[in-house]
């Protein structure tokens, strides 16, 4: 309505009414307001975590054995003729290495025992590293309320807190993978070109940690290429060559050499299976390789965390397409699934640790859709509560001039009423275009956000008490039982590892077993599960 005769821009000012529907579905007060304040919390729960999962661990993985022998390779040496037998990437091995030294120097940690414990100890430093980048890459996708409790999500789910804490590579590929991811959406997002040398180093080292590395890194420099045919995403012809000569250089440098020392790729099977040096032990159909790849996922996920997922990517899709960080993470989520169905149909096999890198590239939408999910409920009893008589009820309107005029000047301010208990037009298709914003909102739905996060976390406790490895307690009574049976010139077949490790004694595994003839060993037991 029209208030005067001159026609003058005014400010309409609305006064907070406590149930007035605001633009916002996540509280910017359920996260720490400082980043070094944000991540110091999420490292000291990540290290009381990881603490109580490491001290009450039964054993480590079978495949941890196997990377507790190639770092004693390599302390052994000589280290080319280590690396070239080498059949995994040398990276984690060389890792746990290193941190196995200051434990063999106290007296106290000596034995078989030390070395798992290393292995799971460098495993746990680089879990404690990924909550940097991860924090960071949720920052540039969402916000800082999002990228905390994504991190505090991962530090808590069982599955990536159990990868974290066993001597395994997938911790360490994973520091370094989405550091790679992390270095290329603050390049493209904010359009700094140097920050394509520490993807690539990152790429790099991933690569030399796990083979997936490789792709992982070309999907995101392929993307930051693709984005300079963008006008709004490209760089200066000087940055260009700057960022791809920098690019190459460290392809050259990071990947080169152990192209060379290896005389391919990978000497891992699985590579060779893709590559056609090895022979496909059977044929999958693409509905058992997807239906396979989607039962690892909800196991990484808890299941319930797909459906937010789902949920959290449709509630902001349409407002945050356009993010060029966003598209990234998309697309190498969109590559690591493709490879992996790939794999699961030349090699038949994909476990829930090959699904690692896109489920912490979704993990943030995980997070998101918790928010939604709360926010949704807290409109439902809002709107159940709400009294019939406050449908009519408008809020307070002051208007102020952003002109010359004033209201007690004759000027003309156009109020545009709004309902207290639904907002306008404006403000609801704002809303509903972008649920995830950081602002204010009332304390009911506040502590329906709360609520449901600390809910999710809860959730993940009772798969997390669980020991790791509980199950494989009968192959420490093996091990006992080897030590004081087994004599001279005796082996064993161990399928696990774990028994012939522990007992100090000879051992063979399932594909080695043939070797004990040849080395003057007697094959008298075997060890299975």
């Amino acid at each position: 309505m029209c208030c005067g005769a001159r026609n003058e821009a005014y400010r309409l000012e609305t006064r907070a009414i406590p149930d007035s529907r605001l633009n916002a579905v996540i509280p910017a007060d359920l996260a720490p307001r400082s980043d070094r304040r944000a991540l110091l919390i999420l490292a000291l729960i990540a290290f009381c975590v990881k603490a109580w999962t490491i001290a009450h661990a039964v054993t480590v993985a079978p495949d941890g054995y196997g990377f507790i022998a190639l770092a004693q390779s390599l302390e052994r040496g000589p280290l080319l003729g280590a690396l070239r037998g080498m059949e995994q990437h040398p990276l984690y091995p060389a890792w746990l290495l290193c941190v196995s030294w200051p434990l063999r120097a106290v007296g106290a940690w000596s034995g078989p025992a030390t070395w798992e414990l290393s292995g799971q100890i460098a495993s746990a430093l680089a879990g404690l590293l990924l909550l940097v980048p991860l924090y960071y890459l949720g920052k540039e996708l969402f916000n800082r309320v999002v990228a905390f409790w994504a991190a505090a999500l991962v530090s808590l789910l069982p599955v990536p807190l159990r990868i974290s804490c066993d001597c395994l590579s997938d911790s360490t590929y994973m520091l370094f993978a989405v550091s790679a991811v992390c270095c290329a959406a603050v390049a493209v997002q904010h359009r700094r070109a140097w920050l394509t040398a520490p993807c690539a180093i990152a790429s790099g080292l991933a690569y030399w940690t796990r083979p997936e590395g490789l792709m992982v890194g070309v999907a995101s420099l392929l993307f930051l290429a693709v984005a300079q045919w963008m006008p709004r995403w490209r760089w200066s012809r000087r940055e260009r060559i700057a960022a791809f000569s920098t690019v190459l250089a460290s392809v050259l440098f990071m990947v080169g050499p152990y192209c060379v020392l290896k005389g391919g790729l990978s000497a891992k099977q699985t590579w060779k299976r893709l590559t056609g040096q090895l022979a496909t032990p059977h044929a999958r159909p693409l509905g058992a390789a997807l239906a396979d790849l989607a039962l690892d996922f909800d196991q990484a996920n808890m299941r319930a965390f797909d459906w937010l997922a789902i949920l959290g990517l449709v509630a902001t899709w349409r407002r945050r397409w356009g993010r060029p960080a966003m598209l990234l993470a998309l697309f190498v989520v969109t590559g690591s699934l493709a490879g992996l169905v790939v794999v699961s149909l030349k090699s038949g096999y994909v476990s829930h640790r090959h699904v690692m890198t896109p489920f912490l590239l979704t993990i943030f939408w995980s997070a998101a859709g918790v928010f939604v999910l709360a926010y949704h409920l807290a409109s439902a009893w809002e709107h159940l509560r709400r009294p019939a008589r406050c449908a009519a009820r408008l809020p307070v309107v002051v208007a102020s001039p952003c002109g010359s005029g004033s209201a007690r000047d004759g000027g003309a301010p156009q109020a545009a009423a709004e309902l207290a208990w639904g907002g306008g037009a404006a403000e609801r298709r704002a809303e509903a275009a972008d649920p995830v914003g950081a602002g204010t909102m009332p304390p009911l739905r506040r502590a329906y956000a709360l609520g449901a996060m600390l809910l999710a976390l809860v959730a993940c406790v009772p798969a997390m008490a669980r020991p790791m490895h509980h199950v494989r307690a009968a192959h420490l009574e093996a091990a006992d039982w080897l030590a004081t049976r087994m004599s001279r010139g005796d082996a064993a077949v161990d399928l696990c590892g774990i028994a012939g490790f522990r007992s100090e004694r000879p051992h063979y595994g399932f594909y080695h077993f043939e070797a004990a003839e040849r080395d003057g060993y007697r094959l008298r037991f075997v060890v299975a599960e």
